[in-house]
């Protein structure tokens, strides 16, 4: 078989299938404009937590009430005044 007889059959198969050709290469359009979409939302929403977490800086702490154990995870909790007044002692607070 020649390379002209493939190109032959394949103009005469999209000929008759026209509509199968036509949803095969919408769907291929489809695919590639959502992979696309997604690694963009992607990309932007690391760039806007990476400026998020930027703001923090080095130098600052979050304090959170309550407690923390290893293998349970977090057990919230609340300030008294007793804490917020060891923390006004703190330098640089």
């Amino acid at each position: 078989m020649k390379i002209i007889d493939i190109f032959r059959i394949s103009g005469n198969s999209l000929k008759e299938k026209k509509f199968r050709f036509t949803l095969n290469i919408l769907g291929i359009l489809i695919g590639c404009a959502a992979i696309t979409g997604l690694i963009s939302i992607t990309q932007g929403l690391s760039v806007e937590v990476s400026g998020q977490l930027e703001l923090f800086g080095p130098t600052n702490i979050m304090v959170i009430p309550g407690e923390f154990h290893f293998g349970r995870g977090y057990l919230g909790g609340s300030f008294n005044w007793r804490d917020v007044e060891m923390l006004e002692k703190i330098g640089s607070v």
